[in-house]
């Protein structure tokens, strides 16, 4: 059912397709709990997509993506205040 939800909602948008492999932007994978790593392993496999993982029940979801940010100036203390910038609370 959570399947069916996600092609009519993604299928109805113009600048979306719905791919079942092949290159992709971005993969909706069902959440496969606590340790296990499903979500996880395709972000590892491919680090430029971005993964939509859903709950079984459709009430939670959780985007995992992998974020490369230059650091500027490359020096001591750019480094540092990248450092504060990437821990600073809500910065994810």
């Amino acid at each position: 059912m959570m399947r069916a939800i996600v092609e009519d909602a993604v299928g109805e948008q113009a600048d979306m397709q719905i791919v079942a492999s092949g290159p992709a932007d971005v993969a909706i994978v069902a959440d496969s709990g606590a340790g296990r790593l499903g979500p996880e392993q395709r972000l590892l496999e491919n680090p430029r997509l971005k993964v939509f993982a859903l709950s079984a029940d459709g009430r939670a979801a959780r985007l995992l993506e992998i974020r490369e940010t230059p650091v500027v100036p490359v020096s001591r203390q750019g480094l540092i205040d990248a450092i504060r910038t990437a821990t600073a609370a809500g910065h994810r």
